[in-house]
């Protein structure tokens, strides 16, 4: 039987060596060689494997909150500082729909980058991005806040769902969405299959080999 093909996207360039890095030296050069050891400097390691050339463009890089509880040991600390950074606004945590408890993570600088460059016509994007998305740390926004405290209309709101930005979360509430997340989403289920698929072989082989 032909061997699936791993999805571009999920394909990294060189496999890292083990290595405690901290965010304060870590940079491009030690990129490829080094695994960090503080939040910030995690996101920024695993930022650098995404194969952006698997993405064509159609989306930042996007990370899986679960992949810094592979990188950092201490769960407690990722949350507290995936929170810190939130707040600080360097980072958006998205609920992008693979699963309802599974968050995404984009650095804000790469998220307002994609918006702006698939959806710069719609003056009422930049309006979003300036009074929500650069202001708020949160995963979603309600009706009340949007038309009460930022003054949206209905048809507005309408037209920031049409263009990718919201997603319906419950009635009057909605996730903060990335423009173009099925892409992503697409080759996320594919990766996650394939990888399922692999293990349930390699499973089935070693229990056959131990009879």
């Amino acid at each position: 039987m032909k061997r699936a093909k791993i999805p571009d996207v999920f394909k990294t360039k060189k496999r890292p060596r083990i290595q405690s890095q901290t965010s304060e030296d870590w940079g491009d050069e030690a990129a490829d060689s080094t695994v960090p050891s503080d939040c910030h400097a995690a996101l920024m390691y695993l930022h650098s494997l995404v194969n952006t050339d698997g993405l064509a463009g159609r989306l930042p890089p996007i990370i899986i909150k679960h992949q810094l509880y592979n990188v950092m040991t201490n769960r407690t600390l990722v949350d507290k500082q995936v929170n810190e950074l939130r707040d600080t606004k360097e980072i958006k945590l998205l609920n992008l729909g693979t699963r309802p408890d599974e968050f995404s993570i984009v650095f804000t600088k790469d998220y307002v980058e994609h918006v702006n460059k698939h959806l710069s016509d719609k003056p009422i994007i930049k309006r979003f991005l300036s009074s929500v998305v650069e202001k708020t740390n949160s995963v979603s926004v309600d009706k009340q806040m949007l038309v009460e405290h930022l003054e949206f209309k209905d048809e507005e709101i309408t037209e920031l769902v049409n263009g990718g930005v919201l997603n319906v979360r419950d009635f009057g509430s909605w996730w903060i969405a990335l423009p173009g997340a099925g892409f992503f989403i697409r080759h996320f289920t594919k990766g996650l299959l394939f990888f399922l698929s692999s293990y349930s072989s390699f499973v089935a082989i070693s229990i056959k080999e131990s009879i």
